[in-house]
């Protein structure tokens, strides 16, 4: 019985973190134009972890 409430209790904790983890900003400002370049970057640095 106390195994499942530590199980229940990492998986309350943990749920809100993966829906956080479903999108990324990746700030810029006016002078870089290459956004394509820089989501593809971040794809790729996601994608080696």
């Amino acid at each position: 019985m106390r195994i499942a409430r530590i199980v229940c209790v990492m998986a309350f904790v943990a749920w809100p973190m993966a829906g956080a983890a479903q999108s990324v900003l990746v700030p810029m400002d006016r002078i870089q134009e290459n956004h394509l370049k820089a989501y593809g970057l971040t794809y790729w640095a996601l994608e080696q972890y």
